[in-house]
């Protein structure tokens, strides 16, 4: 028995090493293949480099010679492409980037949007966004209207190219958006949209996926775009917390408050972070309805928003003497480091 299981062992053992030695193998062979199409890619790129100078850069006609006809030139075409759409901002040379993508590389994508490979698909994809492929517009609203589901790195890279091939249609189609885009990725979108596309959008805020509501109130306040001042204060009067959060945070990079007394309710807001943006956001307006809101707040039930309050206040015209007044109960180092945060020195050492 026991000699059963030693053969069984040293079988197993013997497999695995076989395994091992065909897997290795196999990584081994499939890397100097690899290596051997880069270097042709790259013997391709040297020899017809100047010849897609001529006709890219310098406006020639193109030669028969740089038509790509087989896989491995394309993939040396489409480094040469990527190179010079990344480089160059001319629109002359990005119309003849767009030109030859459309005569010579049309069918090679047309194929691998269709194929069941992942990577196919998004390396089509990608490269019908560099290349600015616009004769794919019906295809890629085709694909994301199908009942297919495709990745979510997908979904963004179509809806990417929608935003540069057709905004009317990206505005259309985002609204059903099947993916689950991070804030991240639906700023990329939004940032690609023009005043007049982002001011229809807005339009439509409020059927339109929680993420791109986050994303489109925070570049209002990253962007400083002061005539949307009215509309977040119409979105201050959601139900949403999180969503009001977001309201506060752009107005007060706004640097602008318009009838301050519009902000009053959340001086007694349950909700501390929105007792504190409030503070934050009143620092731009030196009325003396302002600075009793401010006052109000040095007593507030919360550390960081007194201390807001405090540097809001010593930030506005008189405000510095009304901290030196005021005691702040319990916790009179507050006006000390504010006079630090706006100062860079203590309470009593800025006239000394």
């Amino acid at each position: 028995m026991v000699t059963v299981d030693i053969r069984v062992l040293i079988y197993s053992l013997l497999m695995f090493i076989f395994i091992l030695s065909v897997v290795f193998i196999y990584l081994i062979v499939n890397r100097l293949r690899e290596k051997k199409r880069e270097t042709r890619i790259h013997h391709y790129i040297n020899q017809y480099h100047k010849s897609f100078y001529d006709h890219l850069i310098e406006g020639e006609p193109a030669s028969s010679e740089i038509e790509p006809e087989c896989t491995l030139q394309i993939r040396a075409v489409e480094e040469i492409l990527t190179r010079y759409s990344h480089s160059i901002s001319s629109e002359k040379v990005v119309e003849r980037i767009c030109e030859y993508a459309e005569t010579y590389l049309c069918s090679h994508y047309e194929a691998q949007l269709k194929s069941r490979r992942w990577s196919k698909r998004m390396n089509a994809l990608y490269h019908i966004v560099d290349f600015r492929m616009y004769s794919f517009k019906s295809k890629v609203a085709e694909m994301l209207a199908s009942d297919k589901h495709y990745t979510d790195d997908e979904y963004l890279q179509m809806y990417l190219f929608l935003t540069k091939a057709d905004k009317q249609l990206f505005m259309k189609l985002i609204e059903r958006n099947k993916a689950s885009f991070t804030e991240w990725e639906y700023r990329k979108l939004v940032h690609e949209l023009d005043q007049d596309s982002f001011a229809l959008l807005l339009q439509s805020f409020e059927e339109l996926p929680q993420s791109l509501q986050y994303s489109m109130i925070d570049i209002i306040g990253m962007e400083n775009q002061l005539k949307w001042y009215s509309f977040l204060i119409e979105v201050l009067e959601s139900e949403e917390l999180e969503l009001r959060i977001r309201t506060l945070k752009a107005l007060s990079k706004l640097s602008y408050v318009h009838q301050p007394k519009l902000f009053k309710p959340y001086l007694q807001s349950p909700y501390w972070e929105e007792r504190m943006l409030v503070a934050r956001l009143l620092e731009t307006n030196p009325s003396r309805d302002v600075q009793n809101y401010l006052i109000t707040l040095l007593g507030d039930s919360s550390r960081l928003v007194r201390k807001q309050a405090a540097k809001s206040l010593s930030m506005q015209k008189g405000g510095e003497q009304l901290l030196q007044e005021i005691s702040i109960d319990g916790d009179e180092d507050i006006m000390v480091e504010a006079f630090q945060d706006v100062y860079g020195t203590k309470v009593g050492e800025l006239n000394g």
